[in-house]
């Protein structure tokens, strides 16, 4: 990556650390920063659909699903680090059953074991 190049890496909190817990959103980044990890920040925070998929909405958590890969995909983004066990298992397990063109890296940065 250049001296002015973008992270092919993106930090998605999660619903509840994003709206709810906006400290632990802010002090992840510092963490992230001070271990090094280059990552970007999307503007537009969107739910990963796990809430609708438990929910019974199947095709709204679709929907999510299909254009949040959309999003990512125009972004260039490679891979993602959540903090959120619930993205996490969206991401990990569910995306790649709704997506079959889904091919992006997930990992967990969640302190909770």
């Amino acid at each position: 990556m250049g001296l002015f190049g973008k992270s092919s890496t993106v930090y998605i909190p999660g619903c509840i650390t994003f709206f709810k817990y906006r400290e632990f959103y802010d002090l992840y980044q510092r963490i992230f920063n001070k271990l090094g990890i280059k990552f970007r920040i999307l503007e537009k925070q969107r739910c990963c659909g796990l809430a609708a998929l438990e929910a019974g909405y199947d095709a709204e958590a679709r929907k999510l699903a299909r254009e949040n890969m959309d999003m990512l995909k125009q972004e260039d983004i490679k891979s993602i680090i959540t903090t959120s066990p619930d993205c996490y298992k969206m991401l990990l397990q569910d995306y790649p059953k709704f997506l079959p063109d889904w091919n992006t890296d997930c990992y967990n940065l969640n302190p909770v074991p």
